[in-house]
C-alpha cells in the first residue's frame, strides 16, 4: 500500500486547522466588538469616560488571569476539550452583555469572563496542534491558526459598526456570541472528535 503523502496528510488535517483558526477569528471579534459598541452604550447608559474605560479594561483582567491556568488545563485535559470550553465561556458571556449592561458591575464581570474564556485559547490551540500535527508541519500550522487573531480583528472592527448602525449595539453581542456557540457544535463537538483531536 502506498504511504500517505504530505499533501494527503495536510488535506486530512485541513478541517481541524480551519476550525481552530475560526476559533481565533471569533476570539478577536468578541474582543474588539466593545471597542465599537462602547460609544453608543455609553450614550445610552450615561457613562463617564472613566467608566467606559474601566469597563473596556475588564476583558484584560480575565485574559491575564487565565493564561497560566489555561496552559495547565490544556496539558492536563487536552486542547481539543479545553478550547470548546473556552469558546463557550466567552461566547455566552458576550451574548449576556446586553442583559447586564445596565449594571456596570455585572457588565465588568461579563467582560472579564470573555477574557477568561479567551485566555484559555492560545494554550489550548497550541496543544491541539502539538497532538495532531507532525513536527515538521507545526510551524505552518501555528502560523495559519494564529493568523485568525488578525482576521478576527479586521472582521470585528468592520462588521460591528455596520451591525450597530442598522440593528443597534445589543445585536452585535447576540450575533457574535451566537456564532461562537455554533462553533462549539461544529468544531468542538464535531470536527475535533471526527479528526481524532484529544
Amino acid at each position: 500500500m502506498k504511504p500517505p503523502s504530505n499533501l494527503d496528510f495536510n488535506l486530512k488535517l485541513a478541517p481541524l486547522h480551519l476550525g481552530t483558526c475560526c476559533a481565533f477569528i471569533l476570539c478577536n471579534m468578541d474582543k474588539v466588538n466593545i471597542s465599537v459598541a462602547i460609544i453608543p452604550m455609553a450614550k445610552d447608559m450615561g457613562w463617564s469616560v472613566s467608566t467606559a474605560g474601566f469597563l473596556q479594561s475588564a476583558f484584560f483582567y480575565g485574559f491575564a488571569l487565565s493564561q497560566l491556568p489555561g496552559g495547565y488545563l490544556a496539558t492536563r485535559f487536552g486542547g481539543a476539550r479545553m478550547l470548546p470550553i473556552g469558546v463557550l465561556l466567552w461566547s455566552t458571556a458576550t451574548a449576556v452583555v446586553p442583559f447586564v449592561a445596565g449594571d456596570p458591575k455585572l457588565l465588568f464581570i461579563a467582560r472579564a469572563m470573555v477574557g477568561l474564556g479567551e485566555g484559555i485559547s492560545p494554550a489550548a490551540a497550541t496543544d491541539v496542534i502539538a497532538r495532531t500535527v507532525p513536527l515538521k508541519e507545526r510551524s505552518r500550522a501555528v502560523a495559519f491558526v494564529f493568523n485568525g487573531f488578525n482576521i478576527g480583528s479586521v472582521l470585528g472592527l468592520s462588521l460591528a459598526p455596520l451591525i450597530i448602525e442598522n440593528f443597534g449595539w445589543r445585536t452585535v453581542f447576540y450575533i457574535f456570541g451566537g456564532i461562537g456557540v455554533l462553533w462549539v457544535t461544529w468544531v468542538g463537538l464535531g470536527i475535533y472528535r471526527r479528526g481524532g483531536a484529544t
